[in-house]
C-alpha cells in the first residue's frame, strides 16, 4: 500500500498520472461561436490546452489557409490578442508564465514538458507531461509585407505585460531546445498564438478583454450626457466647480482617427482629433478645455507631481496606474503623430487644451497646449504641433438655459440663463420708459437690439426681481467667462462677426448710441461721482470685456441680472 502510495506521488511529479490535483483535465466553450476548448490545471492555473481560434478583426490563418487554423488556432496582432479571451478568461501575463515555469522548475525544464508529443522538427517533440500540447504553428512577421515562418520550428505565445509602447513580452518554444524562452523585441503588429488562462476569482482586476464603453468606475458623479449628434452615452463628472466628460469624446468627424486605424480601439479609448478638429468636436454645452481650465482641474487633484495618479483609470495602464480618486477614469488611449504613426496606447494619455503656443509673439501657432499622462503618478502641461491627433476631453459651460421670463409690464420674453452663480437674461432690455431711445430712431432696431437708456432711467428699467448688474457683478461675469470674456459674450451676427456665444449670453452690436455695428456698452448699477458711471465695454476689434467710465447722460444698453 505505502509502494502504491509512493508511485502514485511520483507520476504527480512527473504529471503522467491524471487524476491528480495538479493535472485535472476538462473543457471550455465559448459562447461567442460555440467552439469547445480543452482545458487542463497546472498546479493553481488553469489553462486552455489548445490554442485559441477565435476571430478577430487582425488574426490570421498560418499561410492564409483556413486548414491551419483548424490545426494551430489563429495567430493574432496583441492589439486583437489582448481582447480576445473568452470572459472569464485573459491573455496570461509575463508574471503568470513565470508562474507556469517555476511549478516545472524553471525555463531550461520547461520546454519539453510544454510541447505537444508530435509535429515538431529536427526531433523537437516534447513528452506533454502536462497536457499543454503545445504545437509549432509558427509566426506572421508583420515587417513590410506580412510573411509567415517557422511552422514546425516554433510556437510563440504573446503576453499582455508591454515592455514598451510598441512591444509586448512573448514566451517562445523552439523544435531545436527543451527550454522556453521569454523575450520582448517582437513588434506588436507579429501575429503570435494566443493560451488563454482563467481569471481568479478573488483577483479585482478587471481585464482588458472585459474592458468596454460601459464600464462604470468608482466616484463617477453627474448626469449621463447624450450627445445629440450620434446619440451616444457619455458618464459625466464633477471634479470641484467642474463637470467633466468621464471618458474620451468618440464623435466621428474629419481628421479624428482610431488608434491604428482599428474600430474597437475607438469604443474604448475614443477618436483622436487633430486640434483644428478637436476645437469644434464637443456637443452643444461642452467645449474644448482652456489651459486655465485644465490647471484648475490639475491643482484640485493635488497637483502636478500627484494629479496623474489620482485622475489615471485603474485599469488599463500597463505600469503606473492610477487610484481614479475623482472618477475621470483616464485610460491611456496614446496618440498619432504628424507623420501618421500611432504611438503610446497603454503608456501614454494626451487631452487637447483650446490654447495656442507661441514661442514668440510674432510666430504663427502651429503648436497647441496639451495635458499629459504618462508613466508616472505625476502629470503635465505641454505643447505639441496642432496636426498631431491627440484625445478629448470636454468640459461642461459655466451655464445652463433657464426658463423664459416674462416682463409683466409689456408682455415681452427674454431668455434667461445661469452663468456660474449668476442669472442674467440673454437679451438687451427693450422696456420702453422715459428717457429711453431706439437706435436712429428706427423702431426696427428696438426689435432686433433693445432698448437704449440714460443711466437714470437704467436704475429702474429692470422688472421686479431683476435689477441692474454692478460693477462687481460684471466683473464676477467676466471672471466667470475667462480672460477673453468680449470674446464669449459677443453675438456670432450683426455686423460684429467675431464673437464665440460660448456662454450664450446674446450681445449683438447696434445699440450703442456711436459706432453702429462695432461696440457694445452696458450701464453698471455703480458711479465713481455724480456725473461718472461705470460701463462694460466691447469692441469689435479686441476680444476682451473692458471696465470704463461714461457720462450718465449717454444712452447704453440693458442686461438684468437676477435678484
Amino acid at each position: 500500500m505505502i509502494k502504491t502510495i509512493a508511485l502514485v506521488a511520483f507520476l504527480c511529479v512527473i504529471g503522467i498520472f491524471t487524476g491528480c490535483e495538479n493535472h485535472v483535465e476538462g473543457t471550455l466553450k465559448d459562447s461567442r461561436d460555440g467552439k469547445v476548448y480543452k482545458t487542463i490545471k497546472i498546479g493553481s492555473q488553469t489553462w486552455m490546452a489548445e490554442n485559441l481560434n477565435y476571430k478577430t478583426e487582425d488574426s490570421h490563418c498560418y499561410d492564409d489557409k483556413e486548414e491551419n487554423c483548424k490545426k494551430y488556432g489563429l495567430l493574432y496582432t496583441w492589439d486583437d490578442a489582448i481582447k480576445a479571451c473568452p470572459v472569464g478568461w485573459h491573455l496570461p501575463s509575463r508574471k503568470d508564465y513565470e508562474m507556469l515555469y517555476g511549478f516545472f522548475g524553471g525555463l531550461f525544464a520547461t520546454g519539453k514538458k510544454l510541447k505537444s508529443k508530435s509535429g515538431w522538427k529536427n526531433n523537437g517533440n516534447g513528452s506533454d507531461a502536462y497536457g499543454f500540447s503545445a504545437l509549432p504553428a509558427g509566426e506572421r512577421i508583420s515587417f513590410g509585407k506580412a510573411k509567415y515562418g517557422a511552422e514546425g520550428d516554433k510556437a510563440v505565445f504573446w503576453t499582455s505585460t508591454e515592455y514598451y509602447v510598441d512591444c509586448s513580452y512573448f514566451m517562445m518554444l523552439y523544435s531545436q531546445s527543451n527550454s522556453a524562452d521569454m523575450s520582448w523585441y517582437m513588434d506588436k503588429d507579429n501575429g503570435f498564438s494566443v493560451r488563454c488562462i482563467m481569471n481568479n476569482p478573488d483577483d479585482e482586476f478587471i481585464y482588458p478583454n472585459e474592458l468596454d464603453s460601459s464600464l462604470a468606475l468608482k466616484g463617477v458623479a453627474g448626469d449621463p450626457l447624450i450627445d445629440s449628434r450620434d446619440g451616444k452615452t457619455y458618464r459625466t463628472v464633477v471634479i470641484g466647480e467642474q463637470i467633466w466628460m468621464a471618458e474620451n469624446l468618440n464623435y466621428e468627424m474629419e481628421k479624428s482617427y482610431c488608434y491604428k486605424n482599428k474600430e474597437s480601439n475607438c469604443s474604448i479609448f475614443g477618436r483622436l482629433y487633430e486640434w483644428k478638429s478637436a476645437m469644434s468636436a464637443c456637443p452643444t454645452g461642452w467645449h474644448l478645455p482652456r489651459k486655465k481650465e485644465l490647471e484648475t482641474l490639475i491643482e484640485t487633484a493635488g497637483g502636478m507631481s500627484i494629479a496623474g495618479k489620482k485622475l489615471k483609470s485603474r485599469i488599463g495602464w500597463n505600469n503606473f496606474g492610477g487610484s481614479d480618486e475623482y472618477g475621470f477614469s483616464v485610460l491611456p488611449g496614446g496618440h498619432k503623430s504628424l507623420t501618421d504613426l500611432f504611438w503610446g496606447r497603454g503608456g501614454e494619455a494626451d487631452f487637447w487644451s483650446c490654447t495656442s503656443f507661441k514661442y514668440k509673439k510674432s510666430d504663427s501657432a502651429v503648436n497647441a497646449y496639451y495635458l499629459g499622462f504618462f508613466y508616472s503618478d505625476g502629470v503635465g502641461l505641454f505643447h505639441d504641433y496642432k496636426y498631431d491627433a491627440r484625445s478629448v476631453r470636454c468640459i461642461k459651460d459655466v451655464k445652463s438655459l433657464l426658463s423664459p421670463v416674462t416682463d409683466y409690464r409689456d408682455g415681452r420674453t427674454y431668455q434667461t440663463i445661469a452663468i456660474g452663480t449668476q442669472i442674467w437674461m440673454m437679451e438687451n432690455l427693450a422696456y420702453k420708459m422715459e428717457n429711453s431711445y431706439c437706435y436712429d430712431n428706427k423702431e426696427d432696431n428696438c426689435k432686433a437690439n433693445g432698448r437704449l437708456y440714460t443711466w437714470s432711467a437704467a436704475e429702474k428699467a429692470c422688472p421686479i426681481g431683476w435689477h441692474l448688474p454692478s460693477k462687481d457683478e460684471f466683473e464676477t461675469l467676466i471672471k466667470t467667462a475667462g480672460p477673453k470674456a468680449g470674446k464669449t459674450q459677443k453675438s456670432k451676427s450683426g455686423q460684429n462677426k467675431d464673437g464665440a456665444a460660448n456662454y450664450g449670453y446674446s450681445e449683438s452690436p447696434n445699440r450703442s448710441n456711436e459706432n453702429v455695428g462695432f461696440t457694445e456698452r452696458y450701464w453698471t448699477s455703480t458711479k465713481m461721482s455724480d456725473s461718472l458711471v461705470y460701463f462694460v465695454f466691447l469692441n469689435n476689434g479686441y476680444e476682451f470685456a473692458v471696465m470704463n467710465l461714461k457720462e450718465a447722460s449717454f444712452g447704453l444698453s440693458v442686461h438684468c441680472i437676477k435678484d
